[in-house]
């Protein structure tokens, strides 16, 4: 994956390498996939992956300081925790957007 120099330091949408983008939140249960292309539309390929991470999340926990929310990519998780023993898949409950 090529590095797309932005100022923040983060990786776009565009670089995200699966066509399907998984999140979750081990605080509040919330699980869902949305299709990259779907949200490329919506948001523009240029959208930093933690700006793209808070606006699909829409979580009132968003921006706190203390017990700030907790969502984040399963596919970047794992790829950066290879030896984690992730958590069992939670309650299916659709972070915004159409289901795959």
């Amino acid at each position: 994956m090529a590095r797309f120099d932005m100022p923040n330091g983060s990786y776009s949408l565009a670089e995200f390498p699966l066509n399907m983008v998984e999140l979750a939140c081990d605080k509040c249960g919330r699980h869902g996939r949305l299709r990259k292309a779907r949200l490329i539309e919506q948001y523009g390929p240029d959208i930093p992956l933690p700006d793209l991470r808070v606006a699909i999340a829409k979580c009132e926990r968003a921006g706190k300081m203390s017990d700030g929310c907790g969502v984040y990519y399963v596919a970047l998780a794992a790829a950066r925790l290879p030896d984690c023993q992730c958590p069992p898949r939670v309650r299916s409950s659709p972070l915004g957007g159409h289901r795959a």
